[in-house]
């Protein structure tokens, strides 16, 4: 994949709000500047785990990966690949890929986009299947760099499919993945255990996402009483 990457990434100018239209501008607005990928980040999917297009790319987004290809460029996507919301297609039609608990509850990996969110079982053979095919698909319609984010769900601790610790798990669904787009496609962590990482993903981000702000106001509020 290699490492020097110039990147532009919708997140940083429009976080979710974006939709065809405005990826299709900002492709064109870039001209020769010089980034050498184009990475269409989160809000273009239906659902947290139902990594298909949403209304506002009714197109779809292969598309807008053949026209940043066209400028010369790299196509990128953001997928969080390894979690699932509750009201997902994939966790309500799919419940084997989830991964559970000693109770056989589904195991909670975070909270988000207003929900808690469920780490997937990436050593069951439907989950894996699941990541050949939504990945093979992505790479075969031209897209070259994958922003991989939420990605420590797969290091969760849980009742694996296939008995494995935890560091090996994680590693075997970014090894379905990397084997889905094959090596010359780019891997970038967020949200990654650094040294389970290594070897790999092409790159990985070590800080915390940015935001429009320095001090976060509701935090502020709550620490005022406001």
């Amino acid at each position: 994949g290699g490492s020097d990457v110039r990147l532009w990434c919708s997140w940083y100018s429009y976080y979710e709000d974006i939709d065809a239209g405005r990826i299709t501008a900002a492709i064109d607005g870039l001209r020769d500047l010089p980034f050498d990928t184009i990475q269409i980040d989160d809000g273009w999917q239906q659902a947290i785990g139902d990594w298909t297009p949403n209304a506002k790319f009714p197109a779809g987004v292969a598309p807008l990966g053949q026209r940043i290809r066209d400028t010369g460029r790299r196509a990128g996507l953001w997928l969080a690949p390894f979690i699932a919301a509750p009201d997902s297609d994939l966790a309500m039609r799919w419940p084997e890929m989830l991964l559970r608990d000693d109770t056989g509850e589904p195991v909670i990996a975070g909270e988000n986009w207003g929900s808690p969110y469920y780490a997937l079982d990436v050593t069951h053979p439907a989950t894996e299947a699941h990541l050949t095919e939504l990945f093979a698909g992505l790479r075969a319609a031209e897209f070259g760099f994958f922003k991989l984010d939420f990605i420590y769900a797969a290091a969760f601790p849980g009742r694996h499919a296939t008995p494995m610790g935890r560091e090996a798990a994680y590693r075997h669904g970014l090894g379905t993945i990397r084997r889905a787009v094959g090596d010359d496609a780019y891997l970038l962590a967020c949200g990654a255990p650094i040294v389970a990482s290594i070897g790999i993903c092409d790159g990985i981000r070590i800080g915390p996402d940015v935001g429009p702000w320095w001090v976060d106001p509701e935090a502020a509020d709550s620490a005022t009483g406001r």
